[in-house]
């Protein structure tokens, strides 16, 4: 396998001279390249380094592209080479002077009969696959190029079904794909031609209305849409769209395979055969009333029913039955309000018990008692609306689906005192908040049900940054923004400084704390989903089966559950030896923050030592490790937003170029964030160098073991420390 370098335009690549990068998405990129050998033009796709490493990968994606080469359809766009050149896959194909559907739609949904003409075509592509027994994996609109007159090809056969097992989460590559993929590959990974219908009827449908069927911003949004959600009716989006599309579409969509149409190109005479027969058109203007006699005049439209949401069919795994998203799962595909949108840690994420208390009153020590409800919605059960078109042209025919935050009493103490006795009377029926947003996801969802929630905000005492013996002490609600900007943070400690500027978004990091940060629930999607595995108290982890998706999963001290700690700043809080000061009813306990963090092991129920009726307080940053040599770095799937894959924190006190001692963490890689204590050891006492930089990347892998879809977090893990011992942004190396 050849030498890896980077591609550069007008530079040779095997036989072909890089013209013009054309586009790069989650696989790779894709060149306008001359294959000098034979002297045409051509779209060469060339694959990330990493996919050469994988033999599977590589012995599937060749064998795929070959058989894709050989179907004889004018819709396929012909493959004429498939190798590796300087350690990176490759495939080349006839250069389409058009552009991709996806592009198109950004400009608003298609005219019905232009839609179909499309989808037709994408039809007769995927029939002649699936004869030829080739499933593509990866319809969806990026995937379908336009040329003149609409002339529609099919592109990446092949390497859909090669890349089917590596779990790509860029950013626009894994999101596009869950909003086209069939209910069954979220159940049980299986794949048929069926899945590939169930894609195209995805695509007519965002065709008609311009955007998915069932549209989100996580992976469990549209998971529970496409498993549990019935399909959507394009006509009630678009007055447009011809009523019979809709069958079209409920076909199609079938969350069960048997029941979708049997081929491609009969779904696409139904969707024909739709749009040309009459059809009512309930929501088109009143037209002026014509001279017709009693024969010929059209049956009016037949009433509207309201129909329920049926049943989900259980998923099962390995012949199985796993239980179904809760029933509360649907109401996630309703409109989020403002006030929920953003998700950022609370505060303390216990497990309360979700029987709910009677009222309480705290005379003169608790603000008013607030029966509080979602800050957006009436509590009245109202019929679920489509987010995809305004209130005035939906019906209210849909199923019925409450999306209503449970009641709860709310406190805002005025003392930490005061906030510790109603946590201790109210136990585990009490949700702590103190900054942050994701409280109302937690209460929205039903994935937390309290009784009571005891709000901190008002308590001064909890918030600032104070110095103390050398050091400093940060109020547990001090905001990330407030740690980020902060001066004495800055000047000694700034490894923290750059750690709180690095979470999510500036509007976050506003309302973020720091304890909240350090405090947070972990965010494994099955378990914010609401299935019952490990940690919600079920027999199963949902992530650790083959077919599961946890590419943001550990590989490192797993016990039954392996979801990770997502916290950004924690690794740089256990790199300056940081103290965890808690208080309850009973007095006030000191923990280093590498102890602070709890793992499946010990209590698999909870991610920190904080107990029932006890308070993070704030943190405290003794004088050890000020004005170290500090080197802080995440990696995540985007520069906002995003929780890390895996991020290092390290301090390092240097004597001339030898390192005399160093403190190193990382997260993102187990249930709890990691110090290193074999790193530092092995790197004590030695120079500061490229050897020893080396010798700790390797060590700080031991033990890994990777699940399905996260082994590229072993050479991630690898090289950030090897960059945090070496201490400079060298280019990232395997």
């Amino acid at each position: 396998m050849g030498r890896y370098r980077e591609p550069v335009e007008g530079t040779p690549f095997g036989r072909y001279q890089l013209i013009e990068l054309l586009g790069r998405g989650g696989m790779g990129e894709v060149w306008r390249a001359h294959d000098t050998t034979i002297d045409r033009v051509v779209a060469l796709k060339m694959l990330l380094p990493h996919f050469a490493q994988d033999p599977d990968f590589d012995k599937r994606f060749r064998r795929e592209a070959r058989t894709a080469a050989r179907l004889d359809d004018p819709h396929v766009v012909p493959i004429h080479d498939v190798g590796e050149i300087d350690g990176r896959l490759y495939v080349t194909m006839r250069l389409i002077n058009g552009v991709d559907l996806d592009t198109l739609l950004k400009t608003g949904p298609l005219d019905p009969r232009r839609a179909v003409h499309i989808i037709e075509q994408i039809a007769s592509a995927l029939h002649s696959a699936h004869q030829a027994g080739l499933v593509h994996r990866d319809v969806k609109p990026s995937n379908i190029l336009l040329a003149h007159n609409d002339f529609a090809y099919l592109i990446d056969f092949g390497i859909a079904r090669a890349a089917d097992d590596t779990a790509l989460t860029s950013e626009g590559s894994t999101i596009g794909t869950w909003a086209y993929m069939a209910p069954e590959r979220f159940r049980t990974g299986d794949i048929q031609p069926s899945s590939d219908i169930y894609a195209l009827a995805c695509v007519l449908y965002q065709c008609l209305t311009g955007e998915p069927p069932f549209p989100g911003s996580t992976l469990e949004q549209v998971a529970v849409g496409h498993m549990v959600a019935p399909p959507p009716r394009p006509s009630e989006i678009s007055r447009t769209v011809p009523t019979k599309l809709d069958r079209v579409i409920e076909t199609g969509l079938a969350k069960q395979t048997t029941d979708r149409y049997p081929t491609a190109i009969e779904m696409a005479a139904a969707a024909r055969q739709a749009i040309t027969e009459p059809t009512s058109q309930p929501h088109a203007p009143p037209t002026p009333p014509a001279p017709v006699t009693h024969r010929s005049r059209p049956a009016p439209p037949p009433p509207a029913l309201t129909y329920p949401t049926p049943p989900p069919t259980p998923p099962s795994y390995g012949g199985m039955p796993l239980p179904a998203p809760p029933p509360w799962s649907a109401h996630r595909l309703a409109p989020r309000c403002r006030h929920s949108r953003h998700r950022h840690p609370g505060y303390r994420q216990s497990s309360p018990a979700a029987a709910r208390s009677g009222p309480s009153h705290w005379p003169h020590q608790a603000r008013p008692i607030v029966r509080a409800r979602h800050p957006c919605r009436s509590t009245a059960a109202t019929p679920a609306r489509s987010p995809r078109a305004p209130a005035s042209r939906r019906r209210s025919t849909m199923a019925v689906i409450r999306d209503v935050m449970p009641m709860f009493e709310l406190f805002q103490p005025a003392s930490i005192d005061d906030a510790l006795a109603l946590l201790e009377r109210h136990g585990a029926d009490a949700w702590v908040l103190a900054g942050g947003m994701d409280t109302f996801d937690w209460l929205k969802d039903r994935s937390k049900r309290v009784a009571v929630v005891v709000d901190l905000s008002q308590i001064d005492t909890l918030r600032g940054i104070k110095e103390v013996d050398g050091g400093l002490e940060i109020g547990a609600l001090t905001t990330l923004t407030e740690v980020t900007q902060h001066a004495g943070i800055r000047e000694k400690f700034s490894i923290l400084s750059e750690a709180a500027g690095l979470v999510a978004s500036p509007q976050i990091r506003n309302q973020g704390t720091l304890g909240g940060n350090v405090s947070q629930d972990t965010r494994c999607w099955y378990y914010r989903g609401g299935w019952s595995c490990y940690r919600a108290g079920g027999n199963i982890c949902y992530a650790d089966t083959p077919t599961a998706i946890n590419r943001e999963h550990a590989i490192l001290h797993a016990d039954r559950c392996v979801a990770v700690n997502p916290s950004d700043t924690s690794p740089a809080l256990i790199a300056l030896q940081a103290e965890m000061v808690i208080r309850s009813r009973d007095g006030e306990r000191v923990v280093p923050a590498e102890e602070y963090f709890v793992g499946p092991g010990v209590d698999i129920t909870r991610m920190t030592v904080l107990r029932t009726g006890e308070l993070l307080t704030s943190i405290r940053l003794p004088g050890t490790w000020a004005g170290a040599h500090f080197y802080f770095e995440k990696v995540a799937d985007r520069n906002v937003w995003d929780f890390p894959l895996v991020n290092v924190a390290a301090a390092t006190v240097m004597s001339g170029d030898t390192i005399e001692r160093m403190r190193i963490a990382v997260n993102g890689v187990a249930a709890t964030p990691l110090r290193l204590p074999a790193v530092e050891n092995a790197v004590r006492g030695q120079k500061r160098d490229e050897a020893t930089a080396v010798a700790a990347g390797d060590l700080a892998i031991v033990g890994a073991l990777p699940l399905h879809h996260n082994a590229y977090k072993v050479p991630l893990l690898r090289n950030l420390v090897r960059r945090a011992v070496r201490g400079t942004e060298n280019t990232w190396t395997s």
